[in-house]
């Protein structure tokens, strides 16, 4: 079953400053639709190679590495038919010093 994505204000935000930084976007792309697809498949691409796993404190909030960068994260939260896509963005950015997205 096929989750509807929700995007934040905040991912909205950081999306707008990777492409004023020349991020390439697809990897992110990438990311979304394996989320979107909610397959077996799909969830294990997202953490074999994408190391997506759920966030230690909160309740179905994930986060996973977007392609080989090693340090731009996306963290995204299921809920029913749903994925709201909270931060986009490096370690500091996303989680900052306390580990709070």
């Amino acid at each position: 079953m096929r989750l509807a994505l929700v995007p934040t204000g905040a991912f909205t935000r950081d999306l707008k400053r990777m492409a004023r930084r020349h991020v390439p976007l697809e990897p992110v792309e990438e990311v979304l639709d394996l989320i979107a697809e909610n397959s077996e498949a799909s969830l294990q691409a997202l953490k074999a190679h994408h190391l997506m796993y759920m966030l230690q404190g909160y309740a179905a909030v994930y986060e996973c590495h977007v392609g080989n960068a090693g340090d731009l994260l996306l963290v995204s939260h299921r809920e029913g038919d749903a994925a709201y896509i909270l931060r986009l963005g490096s370690h500091d950015q996303v989680l900052g010093r306390r580990g709070r997205y």
